[in-house]
């Protein structure tokens, strides 16, 4: 029986360019027969479609129906943006959210109010893809807390997750730790009970989080990297999440969010 993977694949009619797409395309064919994918096309039209018309849009979709890739077309009039992809990301029971992330966003923040409020609260993993990102991984940056206990599932379910993922691209996988303190020292035997990798490839190192995930990340030239993040409630899910935007703003490549 086959396994088919719903990718909601988000397009900004405002531009020419569509990494998240063309993601999405080159993560369909390296798949195998049983695991297909089945791509929803979410034009969010409602801002700004600009020039864009009916022949545009379903251009998009061709380009996926050309590949033999599984696809539907959703073109949204809602206002609310981030709204509007949480909901048919549930609607969908969505695997991933392929969202793309331009350089150019409100003042000098990378991640909008509004982009960072749908992170928050997406039960789905979400793809940030940035134009200039590889769309074949070669090397995946796995960042994990094993100093704490309150962890231990989302570190167990993003590592599976980079783990399939250097399995399917035929990447070297690598992992990575930050800690505060010597008080606080992560377990590298846990790392290696929970995922099978080469000693060498699991970085430990003292430092802020988000310095640390990039330092290595370009040490490994590292083409994706995943991150997990716990979910906040009450005044603390309002907070901007600091050391995802420094990851992100410090590098060009494509970054995972998991909750």
């Amino acid at each position: 029986m086959q396994k088919q993977e719903k990718i909601l694949v988000v397009i900004d009619p405002s531009r020419d360019e569509q990494p998240a797409l063309e993601r999405a395309i080159t993560n369909a064919q390296i798949r195998e027969a049983e695991e297909q994918s089945h791509l929803v096309l979410l034009v969010t039209a409602g801002r700004s479609v600009g020039t864009r018309n009916l022949a545009w849009i379903n251009q998009l979709q061709q380009s996926v129906e050309s590949e033999g890739i599984d696809s539907e077309l959703i073109v949204s009039w809602s206002q609310e943006w981030s709204a509007n992809i949480l909901n048919t990301a549930n609607e969908l029971h969505a695997d991933m959210v392929m969202l793309p992330l331009y350089d150019q966003q409100t003042g000098n923040q990378l991640i909008s109010d509004e982009k960072w409020a749908l992170l928050r609260k997406c039960e789905s993993p979400i793809l940030l893809v940035r134009p200039g990102g590889k769309p074949k991984r070669k090397s995946i940056l796995v960042s994990v807390k094993m100093q704490d206990g309150s962890y231990d599932d989302l570190n167990q379910r993003i590592l599976e997750r980079g783990s399939w993922a250097a399995w399917r691209y035929g990447a070297e996988l690598h992992v990575v730790n930050a800690y505060s303190d010597s008080m606080n020292f992560p377990d590298r035997g846990k790392i290696n009970n929970m995922v099978k990798i080469e000693n060498d490839n699991i970085h430990i190192q003292q430092g802020e989080p988000g310095k640390v995930i990039s330092e290595v990340a370009e040490k490994v030239d590292a083409d994706m990297i995943l991150v997990g993040t716990k979910r906040r409630s009450g005044i603390k899910a309002a907070l901007r999440g600091n050391t995802i935007e420094k990851i992100v703003g410090s590098l060009s490549q494509d970054v995972m969010l998991m909750i």
